[in-house]
């Protein structure tokens, strides 16, 4: 058994020989799979400048099928399809000139955004729990300054006072 080809756009494959490679890609068939293939890589602008150029196939808006499919000489896209080919093109030309949309906020907004939806969540406390000096210092004269707890009007100042260690 001799070479065979095998034609990635058709997925077939056939002996392998000068004239019949040319007999295959020469064919109809061929030349339809190949023109289907290299449709899909087309860029958003070229799309809509073809699509603008046609008229509205009656048949495909009407059935939803087409007998000529890719080869028809009307334009199947309906004017949803446009509208979002448009919006398409305007979004690669802004990334083109360099002017690219901003999608997500800046840091500042978000953590804003953030602490408001927590201060929604979480009530501010009314007052500050007053804080219990344990059994075993109570006893003891001349606490140092950082083991007596704070008073809750301390609390309140903290920023204010700005209270010096001992």
């Amino acid at each position: 058994m001799g070479k065979r080809y095998y034609c990635d756009y058709c997925e077939r494959s056939f002996a392998d020989g000068a004239e019949n490679r040319k007999k295959h890609l020469a064919s109809v068939h061929h030349q339809k799979l190949r023109a289907a293939h290299y449709e899909q890589f087309k860029d958003a602008a070229t799309l809509l400048a073809e699509n603008r150029a046609k008229k509205p196939c009656r048949k495909f808006h009407q059935t939803g099928n087409c007998d000529f499919g890719l080869s028809c000489k009307y334009s199947h896209f309906t004017p949803s399809d446009i509208k979002e080919l448009e919006r398409e093109v305007f979004r690669e030309h802004l990334e083109a000139s360099g002017n690219k949309p901003r999608i997500e906020p800046d840091i500042d907004a978000w953590v804003q955004t953030k602490l408001s939806k927590y201060k929604e969540i979480v009530p501010a406390p009314l007052s500050f729990p007053q804080p219990v000096l344990p059994s075993v210092l109570m006893n003891i004269p001349n606490l140092p300054p950082s083991l007596i707890p704070p008073n809750a009007s301390d609390l309140m100042n903290f920023d204010k006072n700005k209270s010096q260690w001992g």
